[in-house]
């Protein structure tokens, strides 16, 4: 396997890692048992568990996006075109949190 090929899993691994803290961030923020964030992202308890103490394997970011909007979170992605300086090979992949309201 390339480098090229690493370099993805290492992105895929650190977004699957928000979009985790995220989901069990939103679960304590809003007091539920593990039984109960399950039924709302109509997931088993045990991968909530799994989920929320880091063994995000296996979850795609796509199914994890779904867990966070059916926790009632609104989910955004962005994407800019390069700056005109910019010199890189690959953009930047960044996080931010935006303040609740």
């Amino acid at each position: 396997m390339d480098a090229a090929y690493y370099a993805r899993q290492a992105t895929e691994s650190r977004v699957c890692g928000e979009l985790a803290r995220q989901i069990a961030n939103r679960i304590a923020e809003l007091g539920l048992m593990q039984a109960q964030a399950a039924r709302r992202m109509g997931a088993s308890p045990s991968h909530v568990s799994k989920i929320v103490n880091g063994r995000f394997w296996g979850y795609s970011a796509d199914r994890m996006i779904a867990f966070l909007t059916a926790l009632g979170v609104d989910v955004q992605i962005v994407i800019r075109p390069p700056k005109p300086a910019s010199r890189r090979r690959r953009g930047v992949l960044s996080f931010r949190e935006m303040a609740s309201r």
